[in-house]
Formats: structure tokens, sequence, C-alpha cells
């Protein structure tokens, strides 16, 4: 069950890439996801979804879901029958379905392949030497795309605690102290090349650094880690800048193992996969925008509809009413004595008068000239209806 979960990669750089469709999320009730934890270890499971050990454990504990202890699958390999806590229904419908967004599987398969081709990079990096993240700065090559940030860094004036940053005044893209700053005008360097290598812009303001890919920008900061009673480490932290979760990594620092400089590719590469994330995300948008407003347009247009159909109901029944009213008089008329109304001179005999120019005034109201020229202008009939369901015109273009 965990295989149909996966979606299609290569194995090897020299294997060609299968692509499949990729639900853009994964939902599974509480039982499912169960069974799924219970079936295989949690390691194999976490891969199928796309998602890390720890992060599969942490929803689990999350929606009340027991998970195989350590050493259960090594006692189950040994033949033994380890006990499995029951599954408890808790009725809770906050609890189901749930729903896995952003992750690994639910990207698309340009930024899911990304991702995987930094993991492979990423190991070959780091079999390299790490850099001592020391730097000089009569042998650092700027890069034109940071040259006016490494500027302002080099020309101001660090705080009381020997804090320099590119805008003092609110959020700022760079925070270090005033000993780093050459290594840090040295990695913006490296990253801006390899960033203007693979196709990508990059532009520096005060409060962050963007990588643009065409309409698509993705801002960073980077900081020096503080910790209290210590201050300043010397440890650097990039941070990507964006609202919303892809369920890609955001994050790189400096640790006892490795330094930012060293985690270039996987920088560059991560950068790519969240433009080509939110990229994806912006397609998306823009599919349901038009999407909506293609609904939108049809439910004016049928408002437009049933409001011209109900003038041209009134309109017809006042015709109708006015032949009638025409055809009632008349025959009243026909009624009446002739001797009784000859003269206008009683009462009876005005009103039958009145009524005879009534009934005239009503007979040229109804002819075919007088109803044309009525519904002239008012586009209740016209020709080329503008009002139509554009859906239903392709329908009949397909009939």
């Amino acid at each position: 069950m965990v295989d149909n979960l996966r979606p299609a990669f290569a194995l090897r750089p020299n294997q060609p890439t299968y692509e499949v469709p990729v639900p853009s999320s994964m939902t599974l009730s509480r039982r499912e996801l169960y069974d799924l934890v219970w079936s295989q270890p949690m390691t194999k499971v976490s891969a199928a979804l796309g998602m890390s050990g720890r992060g599969l454990a942490k929803f689990c504990i999350r929606h009340r879901i027991p998970t195989p202890p350590r050493g259960y699958w090594a006692r189950v390999a040994a033949g033994q029958t380890p006990e499995r806590p029951l599954f408890l229904d808790f009725g809770d419908d906050d609890l189901k379905p749930l729903t896995i967004f952003d992750t690994l599987s639910a990207l698309s398969v340009a930024a899911s392949n990304v991702v995987r081709e930094a993991r492979a990079e990423k190991t070959r990096w780091r079999k390299k030497s790490l850099n001592n993240g020391k730097s000089d700065s009569a042998q650092i090559v700027v890069a034109p795309a940071v040259a006016a940030m490494a500027q302002t860094l080099r020309t101001s004036k660090p705080d009381d605690a020997g804090e320099v940053q590119t805008n003092p005044d609110g959020k700022s893209a760079v925070k270090v102290h005033y000993l780093r700053v050459e290594r840090v005008i040295s990695f913006l360097s490296q990253l801006s090349d390899q960033l203007t290598d693979a196709g990508l812009d990059v532009l520096s303001t005060k409060e962050e650094v963007q990588v643009a890919d065409g309409p698509d920008k993705l801002g960073f900061t980077l900081a020096e880690r503080m910790l209290p009673l210590v201050g300043y480490t010397g440890q650097f932290v990039l941070a990507i800048v964006s609202r919303g979760g892809t369920g890609l990594r955001r994050r790189w620092a400096d640790s006892k193992t490795q330094t930012v400089e060293t985690l270039l590719p996987d920088i560059v590469a991560g950068l790519q996969a969240f433009l080509r994330a939110e990229k994806a995300k912006r397609e998306d948008h823009a599919q349901r925008q038009r999407r909506w407003q293609h609904v939108e347009h049809r439910r004016f247009l049928a408002q437009q509809r049933k409001d011209r159909e109900e003038k041209r109901i009134a309109h017809l029944r006042r015709i109708v009413e006015m032949q009638r009213e025409a055809n009632d008089i008349r025959n009243w008329l026909k009624t009446l004595p002739p001797d009784q109304i000859a003269t206008d001179c009683t009462e009876l005999g005005r009103m039958v008068s009145w009524a005879k120019s009534r009934q005239s005034l009503l007979a040229r109201l109804t002819t075919l000239d007088a109803a044309s020229s009525m519904v002239a202008g008012r586009n209740l009939f016209p020709a080329i209806d503008e009002l139509q369901d554009p859906d239903e015109e392709l329908e009949q273009v397909k009939l």
C-alpha cells in the first residue's frame, strides 16, 4: 500500500525520470495511517509520503496514532510477535480525515527532482574539507549583484554589541558581528555566482536578498546566531523569507560538521526548488482565479438572462391584457341597446363614448406595428444573444 503512494523518480542520475501525476495533497483516515505505520518501518512509510521519519512521528502523535516502539521490527524479523496497541476511535471529527499537505510527494515532479538531485550533490560536497570561515578582503571578488550591500556592510558603524546590519531602522537582510563582515561578503558573492550560473537573477536590497526566476521572486536573510550569556557564536543562519508552507527546507546553518559555504549547492538547489514550488502555486492560483472568474461570469449572464426573461414576460403580459380588455369592451358594447346609448347627454352615453375611445386606443396598441415599436430599443429579443451561456454554446459546437 505504501508503494502506491511513492512518486516516481530516478534512482541514479543516469537513469531516466518517469513522471507520474502527483497529487497536491494526500488524504488518509486515522485508521489507514495506523495500518501504514504498523505494516512497515517508519522510515519506509515516511519516505513514501515524502516526509522525514521524525515529521511522520510528530504527525502521528498530534493525531493520537500509536507508532511502533524502538526495536519492534527487529523483534518481528526474529520471528517474535510483539504486542500492538489497539486502534482507538475517539469520534473526534477534527481528527479525521487527515490531509498531509506540502510533502515531497505533493510537489511537482520538477521541484521534487531538484530536491533529490540536491541531496546527492550535498553528499558529494560534504566529503570536502570544511571552510574555516575566514576570508581575506583583499582576495574577495565581490559579485556585482551584492556590490551595493558589500559597500553598506563595510561602511556601517557597529553598535555597542558589535553588530552590523544593512538596515538598522527595520528588517535587515544581514545581521552579523563586524568581525564576520568579510565572510558574509565572500559567501554572498559565491552564492550569487552559483545562482547566476543556475539561470537565476539576484537582487539585493537593505531588507533582503532576492532570487528571481521570471516573475517569481524569493527573498532570504543571513544572520549570525546568538546565544544567551555567550553572544555572537560565529555561526551563520540563512533563512528563506516566505509566507505559507511549501514542505521544503527553508533554513541552512553552520554546525559542527558543516558551514553554509559547504552547503552552497544544497542552498542553490533549495532556492530553485522553492521557486518552482512558488511558480506551481502561482500558476495553480491563477488557474483557480480564471475558473472562479469564469463561474462568476456565467452567474452574471444567468442573472441577466433571468432579468431579461422577466421583462419579456411583463411586456407580453401587458400586450395580452390590453388585447383582452379591448375584446371585453367590444363585447360589452354589443350587448347594449342602441336606443339607450345614442346620445351623450346622459351619464351612460358619456361612459359608452369613453369606452369606445378606450377600445379604439387598445386596438391600436395591440397591432403588430405597435408591438414592434414598443419592443424597439429595449434589446429584449436581439439577433445575436450576448447573454448566452458560453459553456452551453461550447456544448452545441461539440454536438
